[in-house]
């Protein structure tokens, strides 16, 4: 039985919502463009905290297997893939940044396009994940690996746009900041259409893309 009602909801939807704030507060010179590629950053540092407890609620798979260690070392690896994915944005933008600072913005409006990034996940992991009872036939060894498709395409998506906001002088571009963001939706999109796939072990509808519930007794 889910938690939430995911038929009410559409995840793709919250998706581009999501992502649609950010654009909305640099309009209103509530954010810098490279704020919005460090919000995309802080999101794949969510993506990754929520596989903590996927792996950890993970019952799939040869029984026995050594979650105490599997947990760890995802941390240890995702999270310094992480670490160094900031070290290349950082050098990227260069000149832009004048002080630490200046990398990681606080306010109100800032705040709550991150949160707005980070319930698309929440609502995800708490209604599927664990509503849906998806964990019960997750396989540990593979829930540890199953964000670096997601985050590989959209950190792809963030170093490509730091390097021609840092380089190339597009950093005050609308048009550079619309292709950003069009380039990661599609490739959150993307990612979650994988692993819903991955997830149901079938070739799904378009219906069903729209709305996983419909996935359930299949």
């Amino acid at each position: 039985m889910s938690i939430l009602p995911r038929r009410l909801v559409s995840l793709p939807l919250m998706i581009v919502l999501a992502n649609a704030l950010p654009v909305v507060e640099v309009l209103n010179g509530r954010m810098r463009v490279f704020d919005v590629v460090m919000l995309y950053w802080l999101e794949s540092v969510i993506i990754g905290g929520f596989n903590i407890f996927r792996i950890a609620l993970a019952r799939g798979g040869p029984a026995g297997k050594p979650k105490l260690f599997l947990v760890p070392f995802f941390m240890f690896h995702y999270f310094g893939f992480m670490l160094i994915q900031l070290v290349f944005i950082i050098a990227l933008v260069g000149g832009q940044v004048r002080d630490w600072g200046e990398i990681s913005p606080g306010g109100g409006w800032y705040a709550a396009a991150l949160l707005a990034l980070g319930a698309g996940h929440a609502y995800d992991f708490f209604a599927g994940y664990v509503g849906e009872g998806r964990y019960r036939d997750a396989n540990p060894a593979s829930q540890m690996f199953r964000p670096y498709v997601r985050v590989a395409i959209q950190q792809a998506v963030i170093l490509g746009g730091a390097f021609l906001s840092g380089r190339l002088g597009m950093g005050d571009s609308m048009v550079y900041l619309a292709i950003l963001v069009a380039l990661k939706v599609g490739a959150d999109l993307a990612g979650y259409y994988i692993e819903r796939r991955a997830g149901a072990g079938k070739k799904i509808t378009r219906r069903e893309f729209l709305f996983p519930a419909s996935l359930r007794g299949r």
